[in-house]
């Protein structure tokens, strides 16, 4: 992290300090937000609590929208950059400190580590120390004080404010919206969801992808003419379900090498043509921080760790599998761009009438070895 975002943290703490004294409630929400519905009825369905604050959470607690399990603060950070705070005077000590933190001379602090460290403060038996070496994710947090009634809030911060976690159901994570794509397998529709994990512009990746990103211009949804790639893959193994995590990367890399092979072929032939490459749909056999998942524990099978929810082989978004700011620095590097799209353009509210009507054109094989087949076809407005 770099200074300057670090110290933007202090700045965002002032302005959290000076909200509260006017004596009104305040919702902190990063810039990487989408918010799909108002969240204000949900906050007014917990009076009691002091904070309520989104989580990095992967995998969810509960299955009834309600708050998450608290123990689940233990293992994964609160999300400063989704949160309620209410304007009570235990808050405001609690903001104070935290800025007190932040405002310490030397190396800048991160504000969410500082925020969670505080929270944490009488929280837990067995918090993190420098002398426990157990692996976070098996350990099991034990509340000091029992959870306050059926809310599931929390007390923390010295026993002086109430927490709750809001529920991944509908302020899903990054990971759980963009990679595990739980609200589709749930049918929930979520309130906010925080573009995490994933950084600088792959977050506009990612919203494009799942369409919750509307601010192109007119011009991205009229290109002259499109190129679109249906990916081969290689059959997954008879015994997937009983490979260790260790066979399962290496079939996970052999196939990712297919249709990252077959992806450069196209992307010749978009650049010959002068064609805009609507991005594949590429199929991912193990998350894109499966190395996260053997450095932990074999047993996560190479999701990330604590997605126990994670179905693999999964529809993987591209930003996965392409380094996009390469792609984007091409012509730099050869001369020749490739003007590309996300892989759902074609389902895009914003793309014209006239596009949803193309002709299908020449669809043929135009590569072809005894492993590799590419087949693509052009699409035209062009009668």
């Amino acid at each position: 992290m770099s200074a300057g975002f670090l110290s933007i943290g202090q700045h965002k703490i002032a302005l959290i300090k000076a909200i509260l004294n006017c004596r009104v409630d305040l919702i902190v929400s990063d810039i990487d937000t989408v918010w799909l519905e108002n969240p204000l009825p949900y906050f007014a369905e917990y009076p009691d609590a002091d904070v309520l604050a989104s989580t990095d959470s992967v995998a969810p607690t509960c299955d009834d929208n309600g708050l998450e399990n608290p123990s689940t603060i233990g293992r994964y950070d609160l999300n400063v950059g989704l949160m309620l705070l209410r304007h009570r005077k235990n808050v405001t000590h609690l903001v104070e400190e935290w800025q007190h933190l932040l405002l310490q001379p030397g190396m800048p602090l991160w504000d969410q580590a500082e925020f969670n460290r505080l929270i944490k403060v009488g929280m837990f038996e067995n918090d993190i120390s420098w002398w426990d070496h157990t692996d976070r994710w098996e350990r099991q947090y034990r509340l000091l004080l029992p959870a306050l009634s059926s809310s599931r809030l929390v007390r923390g911060f010295n026993d002086s404010v109430s927490v709750g976690v809001l529920p991944l159901s509908l302020f899903p994570s990054g990971h759980v919206y963009f990679t595990q794509k739980l609200h589709e397998k749930t049918q929930t529709r979520p309130c906010i969801v925080h573009a995490t994990y994933a950084e600088g512009m792959l977050k506009r990746h990612r919203l494009r992808e799942a369409q919750l990103w509307l601010s192109d211009a007119a011009d991205y949804y009229t290109p002259a003419g499109l190129l679109v790639l249906d990916l081969g893959q290689l059959e997954a193994p008879a015994d997937w379900e009983r490979l260790p995590s260790k066979d399962r990367v290496q079939f996970h890399m052999k196939n990712m090498a297919m249709q990252l092979t077959q992806f450069w072929y196209a992307a010749g032939v978009a650049v010959a043509l002068s064609r805009v490459l609507i991005l594949p749909l590429f199929i991912c056999y193990c998350d894109e921080l499966w190395h996260q998942s053997l450095e932990v524990s074999p047993h996560w099978l190479c999701r990330y760790p604590g997605a126990e929810r994670q179905i693999l082989p999964f529809q993987c978004s591209a930003d996965e599998v392409l380094n996009y700011p390469k792609l984007d620095d091409l012509p730099s590097q050869h001369g020749a761009a490739v003007h590309y799209r996300e892989s759902t353009l074609m389902k895009s509210p914003k793309l014209p009438e006239i596009f949803k009507a193309f002709k299908l054109k020449n669809s043929r094989s135009i590569w072809q070895t005894s492993q590799i087949k590419l087949s693509m076809c052009l699409l035209s407005n062009r009668l």
